[in-house]
């Protein structure tokens, strides 16, 4: 109540306010409130402790949030094993993209998806229910997507693109599961989206997942990676810069990871394969993330 999210009209009566009612009328709220606090808050309350039982660890079972589970499962394993937990946490991000620093639209203008080919592959790695796919081919028409996830994530994408009205974004998009820790099918696909992926990853597994798309690559093939660039100190308003830095102690908390510098960010295209050269850097106005254009140089 002193943060005024319910209130007390009379000594003894706990009320409603506009805000908190959000949590009974509004699914998506609910969820984010539920993945905060079962999920976040939970391991960044272990992550002094883990920080002495493991130090600097890059390892995926060596986290605050395998502390906080009592688990050698990494988050994502263990929300596979729990379908109510898995379309929670899909849940939230879609919801986040309502969001204005993490809405859709800074991926849809960020990058030239009208200029593509038409009939050219996008395939989004780990693209969760499809969401980001939906609202690029509301730009870029004659585009094709093919969506990759776990098998939970799948069935849940292919039961929400039945439901579309939209019979052209019925037939534009398609689901597989994939595990984008093994290599990727040759499939002459013109760009790989990775929207909030990389950066859910340490270096060593980070690579590893860009490595896996290498084999799959031709000669002027995109990476388009859509991932927070962390600024340098004092150039952004501190509004700004917080809610990117939180996201860096939440990466730290729940995967050993961090989100990254650009310098880092060519480092790691570079560690992964040479040929995986950064073209463009574009940060949207209002978008906490910047889209990253990495062309294979084959």
């Amino acid at each position: 109540m002193t943060h005024n999210i319910f209130r007390e009209p009379e000594p003894g009566f706990v009320a409603h306010t506009a805000g908190s009612s959000l949590l009974v009328r509004n699914g998506g709220i609910r969820d984010w409130v539920a993945y905060t606090t079962g999920e976040t808050y939970p391991a960044s309350a272990k992550l002094v402790e883990a920080t002495k039982k493991w130090g600097a660890s890059e390892a995926r079972d060596e986290t605050a949030w395998s502390l906080a589970n009592d688990t050698s499962q990494t988050m994502f394993e263990a929300i596979a094993d729990d379908p109510a937990r898995a379309q929670r946490f899909a849940n939230v991000m879609t919801d986040m993209t309502s969001t204005e620093g993490y809405n859709i639209r800074h991926l849809v203008h960020g990058f030239a998806w009208d200029q593509l080919q038409a009939g050219s592959l996008v395939v989004d790695v780990g693209g969760s229910t499809g969401h980001a796919s939906k609202a690029i081919l509301q730009q870029a028409r004659d585009l094709k997507f093919l969506v990759q996830d776990r098998p939970e994530i799948v069935a849940q994408g292919n039961d929400l693109l039945s439901q579309e009205d939209d019979e052209h974004m019925r037939g534009a998009i398609s689901f597989e599961v994939h595990d984008f820790f093994t290599v990727q099918a040759p499939r002459h696909a013109a760009v790989y989206l990775m929207r909030f992926i990389l950066h859910d990853h340490p270096d060593p597994q980070a690579i590893q997942i860009l490595r896996s798309i290498v084999p799959a690559l031709e000669s002027g093939s995109r990476l388009v990676v859509m991932d927070g660039i962390l600024p340098e100190p004092n150039t952004l308003l501190k509004t700004e810069e917080r809610t990117i830095r939180i996201m860096d102690c939440e990466m730290m908390t729940t995967f050993n990871s961090r989100e990254r510098e650009l310098s880092d960010w060519r480092a790691l295209f570079s560690a992964a394969d040479s040929r995986l050269q950064l073209h463009n850097a574009v940060k949207p106005p209002g978008s906490v993330n910047s889209v990253m254009e990495v062309v294979f140089e084959g």
